[in-house]
């Protein structure tokens, strides 16, 4: 009799283990996906770079997008170089807080770079070279204990 309960019993209890899988593994935070999408509704873009970008995709899986497995999924890294981005680099920015590395080079990007860019304290690779920037590199960049790569040349700073 145990048996043919077992059999009754093992898809229900397949079913509730991929449940409870599936709601065990988080997705990606929610925090870096508002502070993402509200950088993209900054820009001006011609091209479909940032067509993945949307509230139905995994941010991990975004193009230009690196996340960190390790820390709830946070965004390591952001590469999108070139890419035909056209606008200002918003503060959203600033509410990433895992990111190490931000590459924006060879975009048409203007205005000043936000003062919160320097508030990204895990960050050591910085390229914002080769857009359309103006105005003083923010002093809060200066004091990035990790900050190994700056490059901001063929900007107006």
């Amino acid at each position: 009799m145990f048996p043919a309960l077992n059999l009754l019993l093992f898809p229900h209890l397949l079913l509730l283990e991929t449940t409870s899988y599936s709601h065990a593994l988080p997705l990606s935070n929610e925090t870096d996906h508002n502070a993402l999408l509200a950088f993209k509704a900054g820009l001006n873009y011609q091209s479909d770079a940032l067509a993945s970008w949307n509230i139905t995709t995994d941010l991990c899986k975004w193009r230009g997008v690196m996340c960190s497995l390790r820390h709830k999924r946070r965004v390591l890294a952001l590469n999108l170089s070139p890419t035909g981005l056209f606008g200002y680099i918003t503060p959203s920015l600033g509410n990433l807080t895992y990111l190490r590395s931000l590459d924006l080079s060879y975009n048409l990007l203007h205005g000043e770079i936000p003062r919160v860019i320097g508030q990204l304290t895990q960050m050591s690779y910085l390229d914002l070279s080769n857009n359309s920037l103006q105005g003083e590199m923010p002093w809060t960049i200066g004091q990035l204990p990790w900050l190994t790569y700056l490059y901001l040349s063929n900007n107006s700073l």
